[in-house]
């Protein structure tokens, strides 16, 4: 027996070992699932009493138990019950930076997002609605609210600070404007950067724009205002067209003739008037009639009619298309000459782009696109062509801006426009002066 001595002793040891630590791990389930009640009894209290002092408008105690609560569990659905709570109450900057801090903490919840470009566009901080806006899209998310808030302000705008006695149109990065009697270029901002002091300019292509000192003396400039190119070994000369590649258009007191940019030769001309030579065409007038010729010189068509037109960059032929006047009526026609359509109108403006031309019958506007169909009836009182997606309308007195389905984006309130740029930048005038409008979507 004494190799036994030991074995009843052990055996009960290791038993109560054994219950001892299921007794231990019982305590500590107990512990934590009362501890959970707790703190669950704890975030309940304060999530009452939050929406308690909120119903009552007692906001310090409100945003307080919130942010207790949110210490316990936090979530973007109770983030976001707080920053309503920070909207209703009228705490707009409080709720920017709630917003903000929404939006880092749930990168990948869109209701964050929504209800940041809600704030600013509470506050009509647009710049700020579209940057939150493209962040949302830049994580891939989107939501029928966040789109609806897009369309909303989609052609919200701001106005430019400086003013104008007169303004062009944008040609590649600058516009013309004129300030007091002399002439400058602006940025595609609006931001004065070629400084007024010519008599006249011309548009900004092919890295060059034609201008007039106030002496009479002409050359181009770059797009920084320096002297670039001046014409030597011509006489005479008056007056500079525009640049198309190589060659530029100049008048010499009696006639228009065609240049070399390269070395100043005179390639062909003679005529009485011209057009600038752009998309290969322009229009020349020989004796009463003006006809078109193409880069090289060549007529494309017999000088057969009363007028082409001409937009304010002097070009004649975009879209492959050109408007061209028979007695009162203007066609349209391609290059060749060829009527497009059978339609005839009152008057018309060149295409801006590849979408609608303005045109006019019977006293009102409308648009046609490049085979002649009227695409939105005639019912202005002015228009211009189509320019990156939105035209100028006149409507009683004043001008506004529609887009390609004729929804008036921009209201009529302007005295007179321009067209939008690729950044989304027209002139305007307001009270006899020109200013540049932004479109928040393009600048922020």
């Amino acid at each position: 027996m004494k190799k036994y001595k030991f074995l009843v002793p052990v055996v009960f040891d290791a038993v109560g070992e054994a219950v001892r630590m299921v007794v231990l791990f019982g305590l500590s389930i107990y512990k934590l699932y009362s501890d959970r009640s707790a703190t669950r009894q704890k975030y309940d209290t304060l999530l009452a009493g939050a929406r308690e002092c909120r119903s009552l408008g007692v906001v310090v105690d409100a945003n307080q138990k919130y942010q207790a609560a949110l210490e316990i569990r936090p979530s973007a659905s109770l983030g976001l019950e707080l920053g309503e709570m920070y909207m209703e109450s009228n705490l707009k900057g409080t709720a920017e930076e709630w917003g903000k801090e929404l939006v880092s903490k749930y990168p990948k919840d869109i209701r964050t997002y929504e209800y940041l470009m809600e704030v600013y566009r509470s506050t009509e901080d647009f710049e700020e609605c579209f940057r939150v806006y493209e962040k949302a899209r830049g994580n891939k998310l989107t939501s029928e609210k966040l789109e609806e808030i897009h369309r909303e302000i989609e052609y919200t705008f701001t106005l430019g600070y400086a003013c104008f006695g007169d303004a062009g149109i944008y040609s590649g990065t600058l516009s013309p404007v004129k300030v007091k009697e002399l002439w400058g270029y602006v940025n595609q901002k609006g931001k004065l950067v070629v400084d007024a002091k010519f008599k006249e300019v011309g548009a900004y292509l092919f890295e060059l724009a034609p201008v007039m000192e106030p002496d009479g003396s002409v050359y181009f400039i770059d797009a920084s205002g320096n002297k670039k190119h001046v014409v030597r070994g011509v006489e005479n000369v008056r007056k500079l067209g525009i640049v198309s590649g190589t060659t530029y258009s100049l008048y010499n007191g009696k006639t228009w003739d065609f240049y070399s940019l390269e070395n100043d030769t005179r390639l062909f001309g003679g005529y009485e008037d011209a057009s600038g030579l752009g998309n290969g065409v322009a229009a020349v007038k020989q004796g009463k009639k003006w006809g078109l010729i193409n880069g090289s010189g060549e007529a494309l068509t017999q000088p057969v009619f009363d007028g082409i037109v001409q937009d304010e960059k002097t070009v004649v032929c975009r879209n492959e298309r050109l408007f061209a006047k028979k007695g009162t009526k203007y066609l349209m026609i391609d290059a060749t000459g060829t009527q497009i359509g059978t339609q005839t109108f009152d008057d018309a403006r060149l295409f801006a782009d590849t979408t609608y031309a303005a045109v006019r019958q019977n006293g009102k506007w409308g648009f046609v696109d490049k085979d002649g169909v009227v695409v939105i009836p005639l019912q202005y009182e002015d228009a211009r062509s189509f320019s990156n997606g939105l035209a100028a309308v006149k409507k009683g007195e004043k001008w506004g801006f529609v887009d390609l389905e004729n929804n008036m984006v921009i209201a009529p309130q302007f005295e007179d426009v321009r067209d939008f740029n690729s950044s989304g930048n027209v002139f305007v005038e307001l009270d006899s002066e020109w200013q540049c409008l932004s479109l928040y979507q393009y600048n922020h």
